[in-house]
């Protein structure tokens, strides 16, 4: 979030129906909270042990990501909201287990 709060409120907003509360920072959090909310509510899992892996396959995981398959078709990166390196994706997933 720390990249574009804004970005993220408008989306609360926007697609979650969260209340502009006036604070970006508020509104952007208790967006994410009903991202959180209704992933949940369609099962999906919520952390690494839900999904079956763990902090172990980690490495292999933030590798593929960037990769691609063993024939390394990826660049190193991911592209989206911002751009990702492997050791943002590491991470990121270390906040999953």
């Amino acid at each position: 979030m720390k990249h574009d709060p804004a970005r993220f409120a408008q989306i609360a907003t926007r697609v979650w129906g969260v209340k502009d509360t006036g604070n970006v920072e508020e509104t952007a959090l208790a967006g994410i909270q009903a991202l959180q909310d209704f992933l949940c509510s369609i099962g999906m899992p919520k952390n690494f042990a839900e999904l079956g892996a763990n902090e172990a396959d980690i490495d292999y995981l933030a590798h593929t990501c960037c990769y691609g398959d063993a024939e390394g078709d990826g660049n190193g990166k991911v592209y989206g909201f911002t751009v990702l390196s492997e050791e943002d994706v590491r991470n990121i997933y270390k906040m999953m287990v």
